[in-house]
């Protein structure tokens, strides 16, 4: 409830590549598994299309939870940090 009164929008009608145009960020990274069995590649690109900030990165064979700490995460967060973040600055 707390996200719905914040965003005046009830989360069963969220749509996420609608809010991200609405972000405020210069570049954003976006890492998902297409073989995800939780969420759908397709809701990743979809995100990715609507936002022109993000850099959308297929991560093969990293599951839905095991992507938040696996080597190859690590590894996209920090090159994209250190080459795109931090040089914007």
């Amino acid at each position: 409830r707390q996200i719905e009164n914040i965003l005046h929008i009830l989360v069963s009608r969220m749509q996420v590549s609608q809010l991200c145009s609405k972000a405020r960020v210069k570049k954003a990274l976006l890492l998902h598994d297409p073989h995800d069995k939780v969420l759908p590649f397709s809701n990743a690109a979809r995100i990715a299309q609507h936002w022109p900030q993000a850099e959308l990165h297929p991560m093969p064979g990293t599951g839905h939870y095991r992507i938040l700490w696996h080597e190859k995460t690590l590894a996209h967060i920090e090159q994209f940090v250190l080459e795109k973040a931090w040089k914007e600055k």
